[in-house]
């Protein structure tokens, strides 16, 4: 079938830089003379164990190869070229195992072509790279008749190409007499600037694109430039694109970065859930077919990418001129901005996802007060951006988000807009008004309080939160049981125990409820540890990224809370094992303590505000053990706990001598 009779036929139904697959044919396949898997972004860390979603998520890849290539005519993957950035930091222990899994799954006739990313200065160096692959950093070969050139930068310091584009030029004349008319693939780890997305300028100091390569680049239209470390996800059509040569950015197997094309800035939603690598094939006819697989559906996305003749500028369809064609995104008929909880300063709202024939990258929320206050400062306007989970094969079909910054006890308009890959924004908005609350404080007199955030305890009907409405959840099969005989104070009462391995409980928590924690706050739990068994073991807490918790270290309790987004800072003290004991943490704003047993036993001079996970999926605090994505559980606690606390103030010490 004639690429230029494709392409019409395809442009009269389908946007031309999205093709499905239905539109090729087996007499197609017959016509395939080179196929290569290409992916960037692994992200092999030296601590991370077999079971890392990274090592599987390459893993899933190379043992894919092999079975599709088994059911094709043509029967094999002749390359897999890798974009840089196989590790975190370059390290003999994150490269020999990136090795490791290549060795085992890789076919012999497979022919690895690599560069180096920047990740790979940051604990090794070239040499070693080399040595350990066996192969230059630079290099150019061939494959069945196809030339490919990888570049690599010259050092972790010098994060661009300068030194090697004499050479390039030098190599792509030798591969254009060598291979005339057909594509050279030049491989390397930063993306040309102002090409794919996540080349562009982005806010702050993170650095984009490479600004060496395009002079050379473009003196030849035959080459296909094939980069990584963007980490935007190549079912962004942004992903390709054709100037005065083509290139293809290839996301990331281990996370997902939200640029949004041109335009939007650093962001991400869900994007740990991140696996697509791309499958090129080359026909007789020099055409070029990429496809997305995704390694964690384990199957192809229904978009592909056809560069027909890449020689031939003129014959380019991927160009930046495609946003002034492309349609802005819809919201369904059906679709509402529910309220979900309004605060003092914030409001938590949902509402169904917008649609886009392209690619929907995000949302815009601007909440406008509607009220003029007769006296005091003018009530703040606050807006916000977000990401799309598109780079998900199954999207949620809902949207929860929040907007904070607002005045309180004022009328505010709220509206969300969506946007594309292509900055385009929806005709249409959904819009509700509301008003915030009156600031209160909460009840800080009695002796011994409850918490205000969370009050969490046991009954014999199970696991209960006398402090609000939160979702409850149990992990494995914690056993409930009465206390007797540990003191007047819990006789009588229930608690679990905690098997160490798998038992959790999960109550999930609120974006208010972290907001009303950012300036104080008091943790604690009444705990009974088994002595030996617990070497980093979580009472009560959640640590997933930031936060606080309580924890058992060998023979020591800790207070880990994080401020201002810095590592933790940890109190620590000897731990009370065989018997019950309350261990509370607190911060006023300028000192952190850690109480054991109704004493002081720590303390630390600190300031800030508190810093919480921003994993949309881990927002909740768990009873027996650490929380992680998806709300998932982990750093189990073997032993019993009767209850535990979470406020929204720093108790005094007498409150908590109550609690003895």
């Amino acid at each position: 079938m004639d690429r230029r009779r494709f392409l019409a036929a395809a442009s009269a139904a389908f946007s031309v830089y999205c093709l499905p697959s239905s539109l090729f044919s087996g007499e197609l396949e017959n016509q395939v003379v080179l196929r290569f898997a290409a992916l960037s972004d692994v992200h092999f860390n030296k601590n991370h164990g077999p079971d890392a979603r990274q090592r599987i998520h390459f893993t899933r890849m190379l043992q894919f190869m092999n079975r599709y290539a088994a059911h094709q005519a043509y029967p094999k993957f002749d390359a897999l070229v890798v974009a840089g950035d196989i590790t975190d930091h370059g390290l003999p222990e994150e490269i020999l195992p990136f090795r490791e899994v290549m060795d085992q799954n890789l076919k012999p006739e497979t022919r690895r072509i690599m560069c180096m990313g920047n990740h790979e200065f940051y604990g090794g160096n070239k040499p070693l790279w080399e040595k350990t692959f066996g192969m230059p950093a630079n290099q150019r070969v061939s494959v069945n008749g196809f030339q490919f050139i990888t570049v690599s930068m010259e050092s972790r310091e010098k994060i661009n190409y300068a030194y090697a584009v004499e050479w390039l030029e030098k190599e792509l004349e030798a591969a254009v007499k060598e291979t005339p008319g057909k594509p050279i693939f030049v491989v390397q780890h930063y993306p040309v600037f102002s090409t794919v997305g996540g080349s562009h300028n982005l806010p702050g100091d993170f650095r984009a694109g490479d600004t060496t390569l395009d002079a050379v680049l473009s003196r030849f239209p035959q080459v296909v430039d094939i980069s990584g470390h963007s980490h935007c996800p190549p079912m962004d059509p942004t992903s390709v694109w054709q100037g005065r040569f083509t290139a293809f950015g290839c996301g990331s197997l281990s996370y997902y970065i939200g640029f949004g094309g041109h335009h939007q800035g650093f962001a991400s939603y869900r994007s740990d859930l991140a696996g697509t690598a791309y499958v090129f094939e080359v026909y007789r006819d020099n055409a070029v077919r990429v496809r997305l697989y995704d390694t964690i559906s384990e199957s192809f996305w229904d978009r592909e990418y056809l560069v027909c003749d890449p020689t031939k500028v003129e014959n380019y369809v991927y160009l930046d001129s495609r946003r002034d064609s492309a349609k802005p995104p819809v919201w369904p008929k059906e679709a509402r901005l529910v309220l979900e909880e309004v605060w003092e300063d914030g409001v938590d709202f949902s509402f169904m996802q917008a649609e886009d024939a392209d690619c929907m990258n995000g949302y815009r929320f601007t909440a406008v007060p509607v009220e003029v206050p007769v006296n005091g400062p003018e009530a703040p306007t606050a807006a916000r951006y977000v990401t799309t989970d598109f780079h998900v094969k199954v999207p949620f079909e809902f949207r929860r988000e929040t907007l904070e910054g607002l005045a309180p006890d004022t009328k505010y308009r709220l509206k969300v807009e969506a946007v594309n890959c292509w900055n385009k924004t929806s005709e249409t908005a959904l819009e509700a008004e509301f008003r915030t609350l009156a600031v209160t404080e909460p009840d800080r007199s009695g002796a011994k309080p409850a918490g205000n955030i969370l009050s969490l305890s046991f009954a014999e009907s199970g696991f209960q939160n006398t402090a609000s409405d939160r979702e409850l959840r149990t992990h494995g099969k914690p056993e409930i049981f009465r206390i007797d005989g540990a003191g007047e104070m819990l006789d009588g009462t229930f608690a679990a125990r905690f098997d160490g391995k798998k038992d959790a409980f999960l109550a999930l928590c609120r974006r208010s409820d972290y907001h009303r924690m950012t300036k104080e706050l008091s943790i604690g739990a009444r705990v009974r540890v088994e002595p030996g068994k617990n070497l980093d073991s979580e009472i009560f807490g959640n640590t997933e990224g930031n936060g606080t918790g309580l924890f058992v270290r060998g023979e020591n309790f800790a207070f880990w809370i994080s401020v201002n987004g810095k590592p933790y800072r940890v109190l620590e003290a000897p731990a009370v094992f065989g018997r019950f004991v309350s261990v509370f943490g607190t911060y006023d704003g300028n000192l952190a303590r850690l109480y054991v047993d109704g004493q002081e036993a720590a303390s630390m001079e600190l300031s800030g505000n508190v810093t919480f996970t921003q994993n949309e999926t881990a927002r909740a605090f768990c009873v027996g053990g650490d929380v992680q994505p998806n709300y998932g559980t982990r750093m189990y606690l073997a032993g019993e706990i009767a209850s535990a606390e979470l406020y929204s103030w720093a108790l005094t010490p007498e409150q908590i001598a109550n609690w003895k």
